[in-house]
């Protein structure tokens, strides 16, 4: 069952109230899993005895007798009993011993018995997975697309009582690390912030920007030629102790995408279709696209190479990682500054 079939399934087993009695979640967006899973314990009355009916469980527990006496216990007071083993890892990687002892208690699930699996990764091709799709229901939690978590921002400015344009939202999205979690804690602060509406402006001033996003501070400085900012920005992450190994494969990775969009332009191919091809958020796209316009194509194939070379001495211990960091940066500067 595809990923879109096997969510859809679930939401109309929730809204007839006919629920199965195994399931496997997994995926990144840890909001929208949790929410379901709090969806899932509302059709399981505790009986006054929640310490009966609402079973969990964890990794050390998974494979062990609390999971027999947790499965073949009678629910109290109650028709169903809720059993959530969270993050066991079995349908990642498990031995022959677990993978029998998983497939005989998936293939006979008590009817009173409503049995979750919490996961944050699983291999569709493993036998317990399988187990799960042929007795059960496996849901794929995915970080959602751009433009529904833009969608569902707006929804959630208007319950609040107040305004967000869709470019803003847009915007507030883009600055934000991936997952609901993430968007909703930065969101809560523009609506404490904010008066009757959220603009951009409002987004520059409270949104702490992830490192993803401060890299482009770097770029955007080094089209300027401006190197006191650049190397601000950067000490500035060394005084937080961000990892220069990430902020390194990030600044690869910015270089690289600003190349294909180069290439792309030099095809003659518009903003917008170079920007849909990037397959990223409007204001993320341009940000490439304008790396693009002002790094010669020579300076970005340098850059790229010369990243994995860095990476290479940091590795071999011919360099510590900062010192490889600030020695790739002073280069990128030079390079720029000689029109390289």
């Amino acid at each position: 069952m595809a990923k879109e079939d096997s969510f859809l399934t679930l939401k109309q087993q929730i809204k007839s109230g006919n629920t199965g009695n195994l399931y496997l979640f997994f995926g990144e967006e840890v909001f929208v899993k949790d929410m379901y899973l709090e969806k899932m314990k509302s059709f399981v009355p505790d009986g006054g005895f929640a310490d009966f009916n609402y079973i969990f469980l964890d990794a050390k527990d998974a494979v062990s007798e609390k999971v027999d006496d947790a499965l073949n216990s009678f629910p109290m007071m109650s028709e169903k009993k809720l059993v959530v083993i969270k993050n066991s890892g079995i349908f990642k990687k498990a031995t022959e011993e677990v993978k029998n002892f998983w497939l005989e208690r998936l293939a006979d699930i008590p009817d009173y018995v409503l049995l979750i699996f919490d996961e944050q990764e699983a291999d569709k091709r493993s036998v317990l997975y399988k187990a799960i799709t042929k007795n059960g229901l496996a849901v794929e939690f995915s970080y959602m697309k751009d433009y529904e978590v833009s969608a569902w921002v707006v929804r959630e400015a208007q319950k609040a009582g107040k305004k967000i344009s869709k470019d803003a939202a847009d915007y507030l999205v883009a600055m934000c690390d991936p997952g609901i979690a993430n968007v909703k804690n930065e969101l809560l602060k523009l609506l404490d912030y904010s008066d009757s509406e959220i603009y951009k402006s409002d987004i520059d001033k409270v949104v702490s920007k992830p490192l993803s996003i401060v890299v482009f501070d770097i770029t955007d400085g080094l089209m300027q030629g401006n190197g006191d900012k650049v190397m601000s920005i950067i000490m500035q992450m060394k005084e937080n102790r961000e990892s220069a190994f990430n902020v390194l494969y990030l600044l690869f990775s910015a270089f690289d995408k600003m190349l294909y969009a180069k290439l792309l332009l030099d095809e003659g191919l518009s903003y917008d279709v170079v920007a849909s091809r990037l397959k990223i958020a409007p204001f993320i796209a341009k940000k490439y696209i304008d790396g693009a316009k002002n790094f010669s194509l020579k300076f970005l194939e340098d850059r790229i190479c010369a990243a994995s070379d860095c990476d290479f001495n940091i590795k071999q211990g011919k360099i510590d990682e900062w010192n490889a960091l600030l020695q790739y940066v002073f280069e990128c500067m030079n390079k720029q500054k000689e029109g390289f």
